[in-house]
C-alpha cells in the first residue's frame, strides 16, 4: 500500500461517522443528479462505484428501481462499515473492502 492510499484511508476514517450529514449532502445531491443523468443506467444492468465512501452515489441509483445490481468498493474500512449498515437488506447492493488500484473484479 503506497503513502497515498494510507493518506486517504486515515482521512477518510476521520470523516465516516459524519459523512451524510445535511450540509454535504446537498452538495452530493446536485452532484449526483448529474452523475446519474450522465450514466443513464439500463434496467437489470450492474454498474461499480469505486471509491464509492459511505455508498451515497450507489443509494441514488438504488432508488431508481431499475432492477440494478450495484457494486461499491471503498479501501477505508470504517466507511465500508458505513455503507453496509446504510444496505443491509438491500440484496442488490455489494460493498467490498478493496483498493481502486488491485481491485477484486474480473473485467467487464
Amino acid at each position: 500500500m503506497d503513502q497515498l492510499e494510507k493518506n486517504s484511508i486515515n482521512q477518510f476514517t476521520k470523516w465516516a461517522e459524519n459523512y451524510d450529514n445535511p450540509f454535504t449532502s446537498i452538495t452530493f445531491r446536485q452532484t449526483n443528479a448529474k452523475i446519474v443523468k450522465v450514466l443513464n443506467p439500463q434496467k437489470n444492468s450492474s454498474l461499480l462505484d469505486v471509491g464509492c465512501g459511505s455508498g451515497i452515489l450507489l443509494k441514488n441509483l438504488l432508488n431508481l428501481n431499475n432492477r440494478m445490481k450495484l457494486f461499491g468498493l471503498d479501501i477505508t474500512p470504517k466507511m465500508v462499515e458505513v455503507a453496509k449498515k446504510k444496505f443491509k437488506n438491500e440484496s442488490s447492493v455489494e460493498i467490498t473492502l478493496g483498493s481502486a488500484i488491485n481491485m477484486p473484479y474480473k473485467n467487464n
